[in-house]
């Protein structure tokens, strides 16, 4: 008596991970974009307290969306079945985003306004990468 193998069934991994991922990712760029924005005004303009103010208050929620970035990129790997890459990623920019808030609170110029360039570039890569890549993914 011969048997068959059973045949191989695919699953596809639910994709509200991966949109949570996109739509996260998307809002700390444009949080991140909003600083250097804030940022200009204050320079152009040293007594503008609000923009300074405001400055403050984004780099607050622009940092607790990038902490909840890293959730969205875990929730992406496990259970979305996505890539680790983006995970580390959202740690990288947590580290720098670590960095930055202390080279302003500092008032390091000279380091704050590189790094802060830099936050801006990799958030906006790590939006179009997250939009980039496939929602459905299926595992044998």
């Amino acid at each position: 008596m011969t048997t068959t193998p059973a045949p191989a069934t695919t699953s596809v991994a639910p994709s509200w991970p991966h949109w949570t991922f996109r739509i996260v990712a998307s809002l700390a760029a444009l949080l991140l974009f909003i600083q250097s924005i804030l940022a200009g005004q204050f320079i152009a303009d040293k007594h503008d307290k609000l923009a300074f103010t405001l400055h403050q208050e984004n780099a607050t929620v622009a940092s607790v969306v990038v902490v909840l970035l890293i959730v969205a990129a875990i929730l992406s790997r496990w259970p979305g079945r996505g890539p680790i890459g983006p995970l580390i990623a959202s740690i990288g920019l947590l580290v720098v985003t670590a960095g930055e808030a202390a080279a302003g609170y500092g008032k390091l110029t000279q380091l704050h306004v590189p790094l802060g360039v830099l936050l801006i570039g990799i958030a906006v890569g790590m939006a179009i990468a997250a939009w980039r890549r496939p929602v459905h993914i299926t595992s044998v």
